[in-house]
């Protein structure tokens, strides 16, 4: 996911500092809740909130070179 408007503070070790990454470690449960309530936040116009960890919070997604932010939570 990548944000319109970067607020966050970059943390250190993720390469890539504008794109956040639901972790492929959380539950099925819990990344399809994560999911939804961006996708419900789209759709409705809506601002979300990010949580996240500026320390050892970084994960990588496929192949690609980034290491990106993980979210911890999302708030409207």
């Amino acid at each position: 996911m990548k944000l319109k408007d970067n607020n966050g503070a970059p943390v250190a070790a993720c390469s890539n500092k504008s794109s956040f990454i639901i972790p492929a470690t959380y539950s099925e449960e819990a990344r399809n809740r994560m999911y939804s309530t961006l996708l419900a936040a789209k759709m409705a116009g809506q601002t979300v909130m990010l949580a996240y960890n500026d320390i050892d919070n970084c994960d990588t997604w496929g192949v690609t070179p980034n290491v990106y932010r993980k979210i911890i939570r999302i708030t409207f």
